[in-house]
């Protein structure tokens, strides 16, 4: 049996879905229905959804669906985000961590892409289904690719790269989208040595009520009454400039660029609230190597083409690209807003 299995095995039999509250908008907390023992091979064993359209991805009570802030770009892909949380159990509010999550709960992210990026609501044809898993013995990672009639999604260890196709500003695009393996789950996820979630912050999920609906839904716990951590923004939206573009780094760059992370011997920290030291301006670098391009700073304060951070996340050579994860496509609009941002910075280095 699964390390994780007895974590489910409480949960058994518990097949009688609750009610949405639709006066919340948030799903009651209720049983879902009973979870498997052992790791299921295709994504509808684990009962997470209703319907007959497992694609359609509608959440049974006690299944949260929300959004971020500031997302990770994908590839072009969107998201789909839910957690899961045992029944009875609650969130534990940090301002400065991952929410706190009980043992069961379980994370899901789906990866795909709309038939049309320029029609509102045009149907997304999904690629894959990421779950951690809080066990015991910290966060399992498990992918889950979907099959080409879009009826279910299968379990795979290894990575693999699939075609996909769309529309966008009125021509068809297709391009190669990278599945990791299970093991490369941890590139991102990993602090100290330990996997633990990123998105389920109050930096990612304050602003748009959402924190507000899930005290109101008994699903989190300890929100204090007033905002003192900092929050994050659409990077690509109208805030100032300077608080859009530490966004698209905190949330591209900061989950591996902070103490601790896998980027924290770089001396680089990438978060919202980093210094001007931290974020690496007028700093030499500590690893570059080529990637470099003969630049002498991470960040150069008005010359941006002068700078490696904006050579790190424009080139896409697998071993000088930045972010490391496995992107085939370059941000567009996150590498404009860098260079803008540079740009406007008053100074130089000596």
């Amino acid at each position: 049996m699964r390390r994780w299995a007895w974590l489910f095995a409480g949960l058994l039999g518990c097949t009688d879905a609750a009610t949405v509250n639709s006066d919340a908008g948030t799903p009651a907390l209720a049983p879902w229905p009973g979870l498997p023992t052992e790791v299921p091979v295709v994504l509808s064993g684990y009962g997470f959804f209703g319907g007959p359209d497992l694609a359609a991805q509608l959440p049974l009570p006690g299944v949260l669906p929300y959004d971020v802030n500031a997302p990770l770009w994908s590839d072009r892909a969107e998201k789909r985000r839910f957690v899961v949380l045992p029944p009875g159990k609650v969130m534990g509010f940090s301002a400065d961590a991952p929410f706190e999550l009980p043992l069961g709960a379980v994370l899901i992210k789906s990866f795909g892409f709309p038939e049309d990026f320029g029609a509102p609501g045009s149907p997304v044809r999904w690629v894959e289904t990421r779950l951690l898993v809080h066990t015991s013995e910290g966060w399992d990672s498990h992918i889950y690719v979907w099959d080409d009639d879009q009826r279910d999604a299968v379990r795979k260890v290894s990575g693999r790269i699939v075609q996909v196709a769309y529309r966008r500003s009125g021509e068809a695009e297709t391009h190669p989208y990278v599945i990791p393996n299970t093991n490369q789950c941890q590139d991102c996820h990993m602090r100290h040595k330990v996997v633990e979630p990123l998105g389920l912050t109050a930096r990612q999920l304050d602003g748009a009520n959402r924190l507000a609906d899930w005290v109101a839904s008994g699903a989190l716990d300890g929100l204090p009454a007033q905002r003192t951590w900092p929050v994050l923004v659409d990077p690509l939206g109208d805030s100032p400039l300077d608080t859009r573009a530490r966004s698209w780094l905190d949330a591209n760059c900061g989950h591996c660029h902070r103490p601790g992370g896998e980027g924290g011997p770089s001396g680089l920290v990438l978060g919202l609230d980093a210094t001007s030291t931290e974020l690496g301006v007028c700093k030499g670098p500590v690893a570059a190597g080529p990637a470099s391009e003969g630049a002498l700073f991470d960040i150069a304060p008005g010359d941006p083409d002068g700078s490696i951070l904006v050579k790190r996340i424009t080139t896409l050579d697998p071993g000088n690209k930045m972010p490391e994860i496995p992107n085939l496509l370059a941000d567009e609009d996150g590498i404009a807003l860098m260079r803008a941002w540079i740009e406007a910075m008053d100074g130089g280095c000596e």
